[in-house]
């Protein structure tokens, strides 16, 4: 049994109301690993209240570390990081800022505190493209012998020459990595209902953030060739208001914001079409959640290519936001609704290939190997 220092977004996995790919990626990975090891959350991004809290339910069990700034500061070691982090030119974000710099040099504090408290086996690290990656580099320096694992979401990756292993959900987004492993998300929604009863509805679920783009998917929407369909958009994000704004009131167009899991998979199984038309992605749980509800897709290319490799029918089609526009998308929905998918096939091979089981397997063997 290890002890593994898990920097996860602790407080968005014990708020139920924060939904999101990259949280129910990490509950997911929790369910893997808690049943044989002993795993220590620590939130860089977000204060815990409580000094130590337990969290345990039927899928995953662990402890949340003091995210707060230690009484006792060592200041020569305080004046010495914020000089390595503010002089750095290789920091990604911190080089001649004296405020990211301080930021910086109090975390590396909390770290090293944590970590001479407590005799951690692994640090297991989701926040791989933040400012939080520039204290790799002197934790592994400082502490050799516990190994650094990535699990690298999207983005950029930072420092990783520094980990031991770097997790991907896909292949075709990292490149440079020698000690890569893939591993692609599951989800086992499918158990909740077996009907796939299809209607003149399109589908977007995820944050309402820039990067999910989903602007182009309400322009696109807007035009007389699609007016008999209803657009459902499942979630919530800082780019609401103006997501309203462009829909221009039009009654076909229902913001549900965050729901349970139960009502979004019963509105994917009735979906005609799922589009989610991102800039960028890790994989996109939510292509496999649609696609194991019968339903065809459109989004993020790198994503479709890998996921169509998979399947020998046709399961969607596959969308570059960063060089095609709303009208370009306009046209691969309408054809997309015009294609005769086999609904019965994609949802069963989905079942097949990508399930929540197998997921969980994956992860309990790559940890048990280290």
């Amino acid at each position: 049994m290890k002890k593994i220092l898990c920097i996860f977004p602790a407080y968005e996995i014990i708020s139920e109301k924060i939904v999101g790919g990259k949280i129910e990626l990490c509950k997911d990975i929790l369910e893997a690993i808690s049943k044989n090891h002993n795993i220590y959350l620590y939130d860089w991004k977000n204060n815990i209240q409580d000094s130590i809290q337990n969290v345990k339910n039927d899928k995953y069990s662990f402890k949340i570390l003091d995210s707060k700034i230690f009484k006792n500061i060592n200041y020569f070691h305080f004046i010495k990081h914020f000089l390595y982090f503010l002089f750095k030119i290789n920091c990604r974000y911190s080089f001649l800022n004296p405020v990211t710099s301080v930021q910086l040099s109090l975390e590396y504090i909390k770290v090293v505190g944590i970590l001479n408290d407590e005799n951690f086996d692994i640090i297991f690290n989701t926040f791989t493209n933040s400012s939080f990656n520039n204290l790799i580099p002197l934790v592994k320096r400082k502490y050799p012998e516990i190994k650094i694992i990535f699990q690298f979401h999207h983005g950029k990756l930072h420092n990783h020459n520094y980990a031991d292993h770097v997790i991907a959900q896909m292949s075709g987004i990292v490149h440079g990595v020698d000690n890569l492993k893939i591993i692609h998300p599951g989800t086992d929604l499918y158990k909740l209902s077996n009907k796939l009863n299809k209607k003149k509805e399109i589908t977007f679920v995820g944050r309402l953030w820039k990067r999910k783009n989903c602007k182009d998917l309400i322009k696109a929407f807007l035009c007389n060739e699609l007016k008999s369909y209803k657009l459902n958009i499942i979630g919530s994000g800082d780019e609401l208001e103006s997501l309203t704004q462009i829909a221009k009131g039009n009654k076909n167009i229902i913001f549900h914001g965050d729901i349970n899991d139960k009502e979004k998979f019963k509105i994917l199984a009735r979906s005609s079409l799922f589009v989610a038309p991102s800039f960028d992605e890790g994989f996109g749980i939510v292509y496999i959640e649609a696609l194991h509800a019968g339903t065809p897709i459109i989004g993020f290319s790198k994503s479709i290519d890998y996921i169509q490799s998979f399947f020998d029918k046709k399961i969607g089609f596959k969308h570059d936001s960063s060089s095609e526009d709303f009208i370009v998308l306009r046209k691969k929905m309408i054809n997309s609704l015009k294609e005769d998918y086999d609904h019965t096939y994609i949802s069963k091979t989905t079942e097949r290939f990508f399930s929540k089981s197998y997921f969980i397997k994956q992860y309990q063997k790559f940890f048990e190997r280290l």
